[in-house]
């Protein structure tokens, strides 16, 4: 019986997994933005435009959470 030793991936395939990985997150993250914003859209008059106050309840965020998501997307 033999037992191969495995080998751990080079750092090019780690760095590939944690971008792929990283870009999963941002996409489903834009999807519940893009979400937010239709439901915010057919919520509101058509005459109304849509606010960010009104896509911060939509997506259930208060101001500082806001801000610290939009921050965090820029560090990534």
């Amino acid at each position: 019986m033999s037992t191969a030793v495995k080998e751990r991936p080079t750092k090019a395939v780690r760095v590939k997994r944690g971008l792929v990985k990283q870009r999963e997150k941002l996409f489903a993250k834009l999807q519940e933005i893009n979400h937010a914003i239709q439901e915010a859209e057919t919520e509101s008059a058509k005459s109304e435009k849509l606010t960010l106050a009104k896509l911060r309840a939509a997506l259930s965020w208060s101001r500082v959470c806001a801000v610290k998501q939009i921050r965090h997307l820029h560090m990534e």
